[in-house]
């Protein structure tokens, strides 16, 4: 599946947002807030977790293997990012395209990041990772799409940095 430039600039908005939003926001918070149940499963060969949908709650399945804490919340985050992502005409439970994975593996190891901080990450600190995030999805898009694309996730950055 390929998404659009305008996917693209929509999505690195969305997690920006919810980063600097929730990021001094406890894991459990987050979670309630958002009304996702995380349920440890076994899972098939391959599968680190998976999403659904029961009524109004969101339904996250993460391997049994995931034992320590910092892997559950990575794969937990991985899901809610597909939520935050989700385009009003689709459903995050539908395919997605590689750039998407990649956005929420970088948005998943942020929101770990700032969960386990010995100290709650200062604004300077949030922006200095969401830059490199910024970056890191700048490349991806750019192969992606064209040279354009990186200009306007610089544009989207700097409005909100």
């Amino acid at each position: 599946m390929e998404f659009s430039q305008n996917y693209t600039e929509r999505s690195c908005a969305a997690l920006y947002a919810f980063a600097t939003r929730f990021h001094q926001t406890s894991f459990d918070e987050i979670c309630k807030h958002l009304r996702v149940t995380r349920v440890p499963v076994k899972l098939p060969d391959g599968v680190h977790a998976s999403l659904g949908k029961l009524d109004d709650q969101w339904l996250v399945q993460y391997a049994l293997s995931a034992t320590d804490e910092p892997t559950m919340q990575f794969l937990v985050f991985h899901e809610i990012g597909h939520i935050i992502l989700c385009p009003a005409d689709t459903s995050p439970l539908d395919p997605v395209s590689m750039e998407e994975e990649a956005l929420c593996d970088r948005f998943a190891a942020l929101m770990v990041m700032a969960q386990h901080a010995d100290d709650p990450f200062s604004d300077k600190t949030i922006q200095k990772l969401l830059t490199r995030a910024w970056t890191e999805a700048s490349e991806q898009a750019r192969r992606s799409h064209g040279p354009r694309t990186e200009t306007i996730l610089e544009r989207i950055r700097a409005a909100h940095l």
